[in-house]
């Protein structure tokens, strides 16, 4: 009875852990697409900081590993990100490249994406309300399932970007979405700022149709318009100025200026045109002609 009691319990973990779920199938299409890289392609620089294809993977790679070691080890955890804020960005990518035993391209792209379904087999058996520790403080397992996922998808469009192939968008982005409204308050305290007494009504189009609304009573300040494009702002992975989100009142137009939904220090968005997609579908760094059109 009581392993009956047991499955039956996972099952409705299971069941309301959508996010896991989400995570997964974000990776499945990126797999897709750095399965058809060429060689070269994992070696060109993208527009995120010059990054590579392979700085990315091992930097998503590390950080899903942490993310395990969150809910199963605390003491690894912290044995694994001591010091690290004192490093400079060249140490810490130079981490990163040993952790994944130097691996780069399809050995590489193997290793994240193993670490990446035990990491979400793991969040399909936990209680998303549990705490876990998290860069010296504690969240909740779902807000760490989150970020995850925000991670994941913002640095995976710097790969869509470089070889100019649209991504395929869906209601899983509606949790990236919920942790950039839910970093409003935290973009200006980050930043030493006064935080505006309320936060801005923020409308958006999701990739289904359905439409998200937060803070609704704010008629003052307003952000509307695609749910995708607000994910990028929040994510700083592109500038309002290249979205056509609709952004009316002061603190509107201050938080978009500056949003920042991932943890650190204070990080400029991209200047205007800096962050884009290829104009033009990169054949040369794809394996096959054939595919998504440029984005």
């Amino acid at each position: 009875m009581a392993e009956t009691a047991r499955q039956e319990s996972l099952g409705e973990v299971r069941a309301s852990n959508r996010g896991a779920l989400d995570l997964l199938a974000d990776a499945v299409q990126l797999r897709t697409l750095l399965d058809r890289l060429t060689p070269a392609a994992f070696t060109e620089p993208t527009g995120f900081k010059g990054w590579t294809a392979n700085d990315i993977l091992r930097h998503l790679l590390r950080g899903n590993e942490a993310a395990r070691l969150s809910i199963t080890d605390p003491q690894a955890l912290e044995a694994m990100m001591r010091g690290a804020r004192d490093l400079s960005a060249e140490e810490r990518r130079a981490r990163e490249q040993a952790f994944a035993n130097h691996a780069a391209g399809p050995v590489l792209v193997d290793a994240w994406f193993d670490n990446l379904a035990r990491t979400v087999d793991l969040f399909l058996t936990v209680d998303l309300a549990e705490r876990v520790p998290w860069a010296g403080v504690s969240m909740s397992a779902r807000s760490l399932l989150s970020a995850r996922l925000m991670e994941q998808w913002a640095h995976g469009q710097a790969i869509y970007d470089l070889v100019g192939v649209d991504r395929c968008e869906t209601d899983g982005i509606e949790a990236v979405a919920i942790l950039g409204v839910n970093t409003f308050s935290f973009t200006f305290r980050n930043r030493g700022m006064l935080l505006p007494e309320r936060a801005p009504q923020v409308r958006l189009a999701a990739p289904s149709g359905t439409e998200w609304v937060f803070h609704a009573d704010n008629q003052d300040d307003v952000v509307s318009g695609s749910a995708v494009e607000f994910c990028r702002v929040i994510t700083q992975v592109r500038n309002i100025a290249d979205t056509g989100l609709s952004v009316t009142g002061a603190v509107a137009q201050d938080w978009m200026a500056i949003a920042q939904c991932f943890a650190g220090p204070p990080h400029l968005p991209p200047a205007p045109g800096e962050r884009v997609a290829a104009a033009r579908l990169r054949t040369d760094l794809l394996s096959e002609p054939e595919g998504p059109s440029a984005a």
